[in-house]
């Protein structure tokens, strides 16, 4: 009776054999945009890797590169494992990258930088030869994207020079450019480990394009090292010869991989205030598609599409602001000795009425309708101006 069964199965499995071997073609998934006609994505089975392309024929289909033999299907109960990789400029990588660099210039050449900078990665996934045309392997952003836009408001609406540069981080204050990554069973995204080198900090000048909008008169956009910027310094912004930082307050900059945070930044009309307000959701998913229209009814939504890239409108979206105040104008604010802001003591104290800020030609305590903005009651940090060891921060709204 046992050799009757096995004899069996045996020939069942041999029925199950294929004709002849078939080349496994596979449909892939990402964030519209990924990538073009003939990207080189690296697949792989059973430990073993190959280098497929893609194809644009009812979606994205990966089909074996030419000159590569490849990976076959040779029986109809067969199951692969499979797992992928590519970079966002379609260039060919055989062996996952076990470390990462983000391009500290992605403006040139139209983003070139940016799209270098963008690593896609699928976990392991099982797929069936019965399931073969339906089943998709999914391939997420590793990097973290950051958008600043640049409201047309106020000055800089007036004098859209008075805005001479914005980067992540700067020389006096650099970021980690480069990191260990690795893959973590049964997760979307790796784990990312920074770099504690000194020769991988730097800076990212973002690509900068125009916003097209009413609302906004440009944005910057960049990729950049997943990482905590919490109550660090993040963005760098120089207006009228003087460099200022935004330094995020608790859990408005936690960089995760394969989303997106947006800052809106904008300048007062009087020129008294910079303003930051950033977008803070745990859901927001970039891609590299999508040129909608900010909506103008309600700019603090997160059902829209900003720039060419997309929200998962899934998100709740939680909105705070910092404010800084300026010397930039005749009215504005000015330091004690140095024309910008009056600081008598280490911090000027939140409450009404208290001592701290003074307007220029004005010996009297300045109303706290006048004052730039309250600190906050812990003293922590959000904007500093370069070069000045006083503490200027940023408040919530």
């Amino acid at each position: 009776m046992v050799f009757s069964i096995a004899a069996c199965t045996a020939s069942q499995e041999a029925d199950m054999l294929l004709d002849s071997p078939e080349p496994v073609v596979i449909h892939a998934e990402s964030t519209p945009g990924s990538w073009q006609e003939n990207d080189m994505v690296t697949l792989r089975m059973d430990g073993e890797s190959k280098m497929y392309r893609t194809c644009f024929e009812e979606g994205v289909i990966l089909k074996a590169a030419p000159s590569v033999t490849p990976f076959m299907w040779r029986s109809q109960r067969e199951t692969k494992r499979v797992s992928g990789w590519s970079r966002g400029n379609g260039e060919a990588m055989s062996e996952i990258p076990s470390e990462w660099s983000v391009a500290s210039d992605q403006n040139s050449d139209d983003g070139a930088g940016m799209r270098q900078s963008d690593l896609l990665y699928a976990s392991p996934t099982g797929l069936t030869y019965t399931d073969r045309f339906h089943a998709r392997i999914n391939f997420r952003h590793q990097t973290s994207k950051i958008m600043v836009r640049i409201k047309n408001e106020g000055i800089l609406k007036d004098d859209p020079a008075v805005l001479e540069g914005l980067t992540i981080g700067d020389e006096s204050s650099p970021v980690v450019m480069k990191a260990h990554f690795e893959e973590v069973d049964g997760e979307d995204f790796g784990r990312w480990t920074l770099s504690g080198k000194k020769a991988d900090m730097g800076y990212v000048i973002p690509h900068e394009t125009a916003s097209g909008t009413v609302s906004y008169q440009k944005s910057y956009e960049a990729l950049v090292i997943p990482d905590n910027f919490d109550r660090k310094p993040l963005l760098a912004i120089t207006l009228m010869g003087h460099t200022y930082y935004y330094i995020p307050q608790n859990r408005q900059g936690r960089l995760t991989p394969g989303h997106i945070f947006i800052y809106d930044i904008s300048v007062s009309a009087d020129t008294t205030k910079l303003i930051v307000t950033p977008m803070i959701g745990d859901n927001l998913v970039w891609t590299w598609e999508g040129d909608g229209i900010v909506s103008e009814d309600d700019q603090k939504s997160s059902e829209f599409f900003i720039e060419g890239w997309i929200w998962d409108r899934s998100s709740d979206t939680e909105v705070t602001s910092g404010v800084i105040p300026l010397g930039i104008g005749p009215d504005g604010w000015r330091k004690e000795g140095d024309g910008n802001v009056t600081i008598e003591d280490e911090h000027p104290d939140s409450g009404a009425g208290s001592d701290g800020w003074n307007k220029e030609g004005d010996d009297q305590e300045a109303s706290q309708e006048e004052q730039p903005g309250d600190v906050n009651a812990d003293g922590g940090s959000g904007w500093t101006q370069e070069g000045e060891s006083e503490n200027i921060t940023s408040t919530t709204e």
